[in-house]
């Protein structure tokens, strides 16, 4: 599916690139509510962003995207130091990219809109419903942890050597690296970061569905702490998959996400 516009932003350091995705009676009155990289309060709660997770980009949901924007406008950015959006200068933390989709969804002039993040992109998107209720109309986080226990050691220990390489590699360099600053940023978020307690999680008051696969790196008792640590959120498991259930079982898990968003 071709997105509907594509645009790109300047936040702080960085330029952040997004597609967004429109079908059927949003798409044709998509110029109307969207004019000059702006959206008109119209579009609220019409909107679904989707954040993708560490190391990848806006296409991990190429699975999803046309069946998720049957009902919404769905608005795919790149994360910081991922596909099309610039690294920035600033070091790499979840807090840093919560507020760049916060100064984003200020340059697009989002008043409410549904929330969906994957891995990285689910712990930015608890970081964001946390600190923004007033925007977050309901929130999907899938394969999110709100600490780096909460990985299974199968998926710790190959993150910590490349952690631990990409680390001596650039102490070594005498020259700044562009490329192994930017692999050690990228490991740092899974083995530093996210810091979300559930108390925290507690201050989330929107409708929420916390989603993992069968066989995820998440550990599922972390799993089960994060959606019994938010309000009256919802769990669901997807089998036959692993980490990634917007790929493995694509059409389970896009069943699920709508039917969530369709009872709110």
């Amino acid at each position: 599916m071709e997105p509907i516009a594509k645009l790109t932003k300047k936040i702080d350091d960085i330029d952040i690139y997004a597609e967004i995705y429109a079908k059927g009676i949003l798409a044709e009155k998509f110029d109307t509510i969207f004019n000059d990289g702006k959206f008109s309060a119209e579009a609220n709660n019409n909107i679904l962003i989707m954040l993708h997770g560490n190391s990848e980009d806006h296409t991990v949901f190429a699975k999803n995207v046309e069946i998720l924007c049957e009902k919404n406008i769905c608005i795919l950015p790149d994360s910081r130091g991922h596909g099309k959006t610039s690294a920035g200068t600033n070091d790499f933390s979840i807090d840093l990219m919560a507020e760049d989709l916060s100064k984003l969804c200020d340059e697009l002039n989002l008043g409410k809109f549904k929330l969906l993040g994957f891995s990285d992109g689910g712990n930015i998107a608890l970081t964001y419903a946390i600190r923004h209720p007033e925007r977050t109309a309901c929130l999907i986080a899938a394969g999110a942890n709100i600490n780096p226990q909460g990985l299974k050691l199968k998926a710790k220990i190959p993150i910590f050597a490349q952690y631990v390489y990409a680390y001596a590699k650039l102490k070594l360099n005498k020259v700044k690296d562009f490329s192994l600053w930017h692999k050690f940023q990228l490991m740092s978020l899974m083995v530093n970061y996210p810091h979300i307690s559930p108390r925290m999680l507690n201050n989330i008051d929107c409708p929420a569905l916390i989603i993992d696969g069968e066989n995820d790196l998440i550990k599922p008792s972390h799993t089960k702490l994060i959606f019994t640590s938010i309000p009256n959120a919802k769990h669901q498991t997807v089998p036959n998959s692993g980490h990634n259930i917007f790929n493995d079982n694509a059409e389970y898990t896009n069943n699920v996400i709508m039917k969530f968003i369709s009872d709110i």
